[in-house]
């Protein structure tokens, strides 16, 4: 199992927070991708202040369906993900070009975020015929799709592996901006290895591969408040 260096992520931390306190100085507000640093290297360091920073960094990107589901996972609110997760599939579905393999492999991950396991592996099969490069995340995606499907164990931990070995030779950071990243994929693999071990479904597993973030959440000190200001911002936006 491919361990994050806690090291390097507290470095991270405090370069993320240096940068907030010059943007919150100079432009009277943190970016959200600056956010977004701070809140995924505490969320990998089990820090509690993540949640505090997550919810943060969802305010601040506004509409980006796919990045909000994305963190609702990670703050262990699985119905404000799955929720905002089919939307952003909703929307790529309608786009989709089959003949394009950026839209194919776009699709075919939102289609996996979704829990559309059956489309997401038929997109990563068409984006096969378009380029079958092993080294590419979408293959990885793929056998998640037909792991979660089937229950394959053996499928899953290929793909773990697959991903872990991405994580390796591009060095990606735990704190890497800009939708669901490398380390977001290789947790989901995590928690789609200990599903298919013990015949559970994502939800029953994900607090336990997750942080102390989700388990505050399971613990109830989240949910109908997390609920609530989600469909207010959903209100205004409309």
């Amino acid at each position: 199992m491919l361990e994050p260096n806690r090291k390097q992520i507290r470095k991270e931390l405090d370069e993320a927070r240096r940068m907030m306190g010059f943007e919150e100085q100079r432009y009277g507000r943190a970016f959200a991708a600056t956010l977004e640093r701070a809140a995924r290297c505490l969320y990998w360091l089990h820090d509690s202040e993540a949640r505090e920073y997550l919810l943060r960094t969802i305010e601040s990107y506004g509409q980006n369906r796919q990045m909000i589901g994305n963190f609702y996972r990670m703050l262990g609110e699985q119905e404000l993900s799955r929720r905002h997760f089919g939307q952003a599939f909703g929307g790529f579905k309608e786009r989709l070009n089959e003949d394009d393999f950026m839209s194919v492999a776009a699709t075919a991950e939102a289609a996996f975020l979704a829990g559309d396991y059956e489309e997401a592996e038929r997109l990563a099969d068409r984006y096969r015929e378009l380029d079958p490069d092993p080294g590419l995340r979408i293959h990885a995606v793929g056998k998640l799709a037909r792991a979660r499907r089937t229950g394959d164990l053996r499928v899953s931990e290929e793909a773990a592996e697959e991903l872990a070995e991405m994580i390796r030779k591009s060095r990606a950071k735990v704190s890497d901006t800009g939708n669901v990243n490398l380390w977001d994929w290789y947790e989901l693999a995590l928690e789609t290895g200990v599903q298919s071990e013990r015949g559970e479904g994502p939800a029953a597993v994900a607090d336990e591969v997750g942080g102390v973030v989700r388990r505050g959440n399971a613990a109830g000190t989240g949910g109908p408040d997390l609920q609530e200001r989600d469909l207010r911002e959903r209100t205004c936006a409309e």
